[in-house]
């Protein structure tokens, strides 16, 4: 076991017990379903990475904390585990760009594109989209996808000088100007015809609206970020807190690509199989689960 890579939880979240973690919200092959009896509630928590030889074994320890009796027990139901994808060792940064998308609002005044990186446009108006959207790059495809079959929505627009994005040397300005999001706290990224090889895989949460709600896609409240993981074949390759411009987030006058939220990590590709990577937002917002993304990009990988 590698030193940190678990995380103490509490009895009914990770160090936090007013918001619990149930097991039935988890990803599993079969979910279980919410156990409840009296005031006895089954949760279930990730307890991190193992590096496991054949036929070794991985240690769990279980403890309440509570201080014992009848009333404070711990029911420990069992453990489940998923092999993790095979991502190369560090340091890897990316190199030439394979293919990148950028999501323009195309009813804006104005959406110009990043450079080099393909366009996927849609209306601010949701019932005008679709639940989701095709991008050829040469044999390769990429699918974007809300899972549930909503219609994905459309925000942001260049041409909004509220809603621009600081000067400052900032080459993403127009890819984080604008963004994709969904309420359901779910999009797919599906690539075919992508070449076996190893891959950095970036893409970027920065909510650009500015007002004083502080954005589309905060978390518990309108000004608490939410998290949004990247998953690949089932395990969580990395995670990043989207920022919203304005007084609670980033600065209004200047902002450096080394500001806007990204999630990045690397990856290898057989070549077999389409790539598939969920995008999964952890914390919902009353009824909705907000996740926003402003664009994605696949880069061959620097050792």
């Amino acid at each position: 076991m590698e030193s940190g890579a678990l995380t103490t939880y509490s009895v009914d979240g990770p160090g936090n017990r007013t918001a619990p973690v149930a097991a039935s919200t988890l990803t599993f092959a079969g979910a279980p379903p919410l156990l409840t009896e009296d005031v006895r509630i089954l949760h279930g928590v990730k307890i991190g990475r193992a590096t496991v030889g054949q036929g070794g074994t991985v240690p769990v320890f279980v403890n309440n904390l509570s201080g014992g009796g009848s009333t404070t027990r711990t029911w420990f139901d069992g453990v489940g585990y998923a092999l993790a994808a095979d991502v190369p060792p560090p340091p890897l940064t990316p190199g030439a760009l394979v293919l990148g998308i950028d999501f323009n609002r195309s009813d804006a005044l104005s959406s110009p594109g990043q450079s080099l990186f393909r366009a996927v446009s849609g209306s601010a108006t949701q019932a005008a989209n679709a639940p989701t959207y095709l991008k050829n790059f040469g044999s390769r495809q990429v699918s974007v996808s809300q899972p549930d079959g909503e219609k994905l929505e459309f925000r942001g627009g260049n041409g909004d000088g509220t809603r621009a994005i600081p000067g400052g040397e900032t080459s993403l300005s127009f890819l984080v100007s604008d963004f994709i999001a969904t309420r359901k706290g779910a999009i797919d990224i599906s690539i075919t015809n992508l070449a076996a090889g190893v891959y950095v895989f970036r893409s970027w949460h920065l909510d650009t609206f500015t007002g004083a709600t502080h954005g589309f896609a905060q978390g518990a409240d309108s000004s608490s970020p939410n998290t949004i993981e990247a998953r690949l074949g089932g395990a969580v390759m990395g995670s990043v807190q989207g920022t919203s411009l304005g007084s609670a987030g980033l600065n209004t006058t200047y902002i450096g690509d080394a500001q806007i939220p990204q999630i990045s990590f690397g990856f290898s590709h057989d070549g077999a199989s389409p790539l598939i990577i969920n995008l999964r937002s952890t914390i919902p917002n009353g009824a909705e689960n907000f996740l926003l993304l402003n664009g994605f990009a696949i880069n061959a990988a620097n050792p």
